[in-house]
């Protein structure tokens, strides 16, 4: 595809503008979990990639590297860093940068709905960052003109968003929040974090 500057990657023409997921690159956003084949089978790794398929509700139809897990309550972005076979292992890839933390978070996360476990109640510090990146990322989509219902599909999921009347559903009133919340630290908001 020649480089235009746009998203480079072949979009689906049976979707109009609202049905199209917005794809995070893993460097741009700290809770898209990175998956790479396992080289080293000694980590005995027992998840593959078909493993995984039934709960995949979107794919990015350009270079298939970009994948919607939608499972139990947890709705996240799977980015698979290589071309792997289909009966290859898996492994999570965290890089060491400022986000690590919260890259470790939404990994382990995802690790335990896929192992049938709980999800566990995070940290406080965990959640704060998250927390802080959620914002950054809604105020992010609304200066790309994205509405607060496309959103809220983004972090919660259609399903969800179509159990609760939406004028006076709490999800709305949580993007309010988090947008809020953006505005605020790129409003000098930030600062309070250094000095934490």
């Amino acid at each position: 595809m020649r480089d235009t500057g746009g998203y480079k990657s072949l979009a689906d023409p049976n979707l109009n503008r609202q049905k199209i997921p917005i794809f995070w690159r893993p460097e741009e956003c700290a809770s898209v979990i990175i998956l790479s084949p396992q080289r080293n089978a000694a980590f005995g790794s027992a998840i593959r990639k078909t493993d995984l398929q039934n709960y995949f509700s979107y794919e990015d139809l350009g270079n298939r590297q970009h994948f919607f897990f939608d499972h139990q309550n947890l709705r996240a972005q799977i980015f698979i860093s290589e071309g792997l076979a289909a009966n290859e292992f898996l492994q999570a890839t965290i890089p060491l940068d400022p986000f690590m933390l919260v890259r470790l978070a939404a990994t382990e996360e995802f690790l335990r709905v896929i192992s049938g476990k709980q999800i566990v109640k995070k940290s406080k510090p965990s959640l704060t960052m998250l927390r802080l990146h959620k914002a950054l990322r809604a105020l992010d989509a609304m200066a790309a003109k994205a509405s607060q219902r496309e959103i809220a599909e983004l972090f919660y999921g259609k399903e969800r968003i179509r159990q609760e009347y939406w004028k006076t559903s709490s999800i709305r009133q949580s993007i309010l929040r988090l947008c809020r919340l953006g505005q605020k630290m790129v409003d000098g908001g930030y600062v309070e974090l250094l000095h934490q």
